[in-house]
């Protein structure tokens, strides 16, 4: 493991680990008197049950998460109640791998979600003028979903699936969407500009409440 060659005292809790290793594990990294710095495990270990926001206000998110349910979970052992120090939270992300797909398709699914959960809030963003009010609360929650993630405006639009070709896959959805082609200079009539440079790793967000939205 790469952090064995680094001065650094961590402790790891893996799959099929016996319940009393684990729980010496996460008792050693919660002892303020104990000199381990970082715990290592994975989502499926540590997405739920952790409790860990006594000592730590830090976390580092390596590789994507199956569904954003999970991702939201994990930011979440460090994220609770009775936390004293500003957490951060970093998401390491490659582009031009199969990572694109899986934001991607995290994103398309966990959207309705976040515009039922939060529509009075986001509702509160549109002008009474405007006609089509559920576009808009889609468009509006893609833009708190962002503010969550960290996401910039400058990174690539994550409800576009880029880099099909390289993918395999045919360049439309099995529900109908279409996928852009990264500098294409043929792009569809809805698309906005190119996005420009890809972003291959996501400044670390503040959790805290989002501020007002864009309409």
């Amino acid at each position: 493991m790469f952090l064995s060659t680094l001065p650094l005292d961590f402790v790891v809790i893996r799959a099929g680990m016996p319940t009393n290793l684990r729980s010496t594990a996460i008792a050693r990294f919660n002892d303020p008197g104990s000199s381990t710095q970082a715990l290592v495990t994975t989502y499926n270990c540590g997405a739920t049950g952790l409790n860990m926001h006594s000592q730590c206000s830090r976390i580092i998110l390596v590789e994507s998460a199956l569904n954003h349910n999970s991702l939201f979970q994990t930011i979440g052992r460090i994220h609770r109640r009775g936390q004293r120090e500003e957490q951060r939270a970093w998401v390491l992300f490659m582009d031009h791998t199969i990572q694109r797909y899986m934001e991607f398709n995290n994103t398309t699914k966990v959207l309705p979600q976040i515009a039922a959960q939060y529509r009075p809030f986001l509702e509160k963003q549109i002008s009474p003028s405007v006609d089509n009010r559920d576009d808009t609360i889609e468009r509006l929650a893609n833009q708190l979903l962002n503010h969550m993630l960290g996401i910039g405006p400058d990174c690539v639009n994550r409800l576009k699936m880029e880099d099909y070709k390289d993918l395999g896959l045919e360049g439309k959805s099995k529900s109908g969407r279409q996928f852009s082609l990264r500098g294409s200079s043929k792009r569809l009539a809805s698309d906005p500009a190119s996005p420009g440079a890809s972003t291959h790793k996501r400044a670390a967000t503040d959790l805290a409440s989002p501020s007002l939205l864009s309409t």
